[in-house]
Parts: structure tokens; C-alpha cells; sequence
């Protein structure tokens, strides 16, 4: 696809992609239904989806995840049902301006709102209890994230930008209360790796890259062996917010 700008494009892209799993999908359990393969016909609870887990989508030879959200969620289990998905993707990106990493989204799409390991908080921009639109005033605005790092004077000093500017930092996760991670949003989303904010130190750790789903999966497996960015024990859990 050529031509357009590359927020539509990108999203027409995925759109396209979801139209064809859905209809592969559909054509295995239709096949089933009829016996044609051979197998037994699916009950409402065996038949294929695009929104399967991936587990399931795997087992049909579709890959849906990042090798590194496939195993997050085989480390921490999704809840039963998603919370806080009121908006569509395609209304939070018009919103914010920009297409998102695909990975976040079907992190967002399989969990919703809520906490990993009780301290990890993933933002969930679908949610319009957490995130009011229009959601960049949110994510830019005088109260913002974005705002305080300008307050630190860091942002000059280690050569860094803030989202919306070309290569800008977007916060889109808090751990531990105080330390956040952010997307260098330099080129297409699927090229966005992390930076994360140690309060701390107040100071800006470039984890090259590294996209979300592998920063995450590397604290879970405790991997990045630095003793600004923490770790935590098993069991892993994805809670709600209650306790938060």
C-alpha cells in the first residue's frame, strides 16, 4: 500500500490483518463443523476466534503476539475478563495522534486495566475512567508525566524530547509509584524501544532495543541484572486496582 498518511496506513494495515484472521478462523471452524478435516464438530467453547488467546490462535498456526508477550502471558495469566476497554483503538490513536505498538495493544486487549505483581501498572488509554480525552492534553498537559520530567531539567542535559516532538518520550507505564517507562517514539511504533525513568537517580536508562513486552518479560525473568530497575518474586499475578 503506497501513498496516505501513516497513522491510516499502518491502521488499515492491521485492520486488513484482523479481517483475514477472522475469516481463517471462521473457515477451520467451519471445516470442523462439517466434518471435512475429519474432526469433531467444535462446540461454542472450542471454536476459533481472532480475539483467542494466543495459546489457542498458535495451536490453529496463527501467531498473533510477540514471542516475548506470547510467554508474559504464559508467566502471569490474563483475567478472566478484560476490564476498561471502553474505546476502540482506532478512536484512542486518532486521539492521540499517532499509531501505537502493536504489543502494548494486545497486552491491553488480553488484560485491561490493572496491576502486574501488585506494582507494575500498564496504562490502559482504552479506559475513559483512567484517561479523559482528549488524551494528549492528558499524557502532555501542565499535570502531566511529561511535565514534571520538563521540572527536573534532565530532559537538555541527557539530549532527550518529549512526546509530541519526532523521536519524543511517551510515558505509558509506573512501576513502583515513582518510575516510569516510556516509548522513544523514534520511526514506526513497531521500532519504539523503552526508556525508563529512575526517580531515584532522576535519570533517563535507554534500554536499546528493547520494545515493551521484552522490558517486561526481562523483569519478570529478572534479567537486566542493574539494580535501578527492580525485580520481583513468583508467584506473578495480574490484580485489579483495589489494592493499589
Amino acid at each position: 500500500m503506497t501513498g496516505g498518511h501513516p497513522i491510516s496506513r499502518e491502521s488499515e494495515a492491521e485492520e486488513h490483518l484482523e479481517e483475514e484472521l477472522t475469516k481463517y478462523c471462521n473457515s477451520l471452524n467451519a471445516a470442523a463443523t462439517n466434518n471435512s478435516c475429519g474432526c469433531e464438530e467444535p462446540s461454542n467453547s472450542t471454536k476459533l476466534s481472532y480475539q483467542d488467546k494466543p495459546q489457542r490462535l498458535s495451536k490453529a498456526g496463527l501467531t498473533l503476539m510477540t514471542s516475548s508477550l506470547a510467554q508474559i502471558i504464559e508467566l502471569v495469566e490474563p483475567p478472566a475478563e478484560a476490564i476498561g476497554l471502553d474505546r476502540s483503538w482506532k478512536e484512542v490513536e486518532k486521539d492521540l495522534g499517532c499509531v501505537l505498538p502493536s504489543d502494548y495493544k494486545s497486552f491491553i486487549d488480553q488484560y485491561g486495566s490493572g496491576l502486574v505483581c501488585g506494582l507494575i501498572a500498564v496504562w490502559n488509554f482504552r479506559d475513559e475512567s483512567l484517561f479523559d480525552v482528549p488524551l494528549k492534553e492528558v499524557l502532555c498537559g501542565a499535570r502531566s508525566v511529561i511535565e514534571s520530567y520538563k521540572k527536573e531539567n534532565v530532559l537538555a542535559a541527557e539530549a532527550w524530547t518529549t512526546f509530541p516532538e519526532p523521536g519524543g518520550l511517551l510515558p505509558f507505564c509506573t512501576v513502583i509509584d515513582v518510575h516510569y517507562l516510556n516509548w522513544r517514539t523514534e520511526g514506526a511504533a513497531a521500532e519504539w524501544d523503552c526508556v525508563f525513568w529512575f526517580a531515584d537517580g532522576i535519570e533517563f536508562i535507554h534500554l536499546k532495543g528493547d520494545s515493551f513486552s521484552d522490558f517486561l518479560l526481562k523483569v519478570l525473568r529478572k534479567q537486566y541484572n542493574r539494580n535501578e530497575i527492580p525485580t520481583f518474586d513468583e508467584p506473578y499475578r495480574f490484580t485489579d486496582f483495589s489494592n493499589w
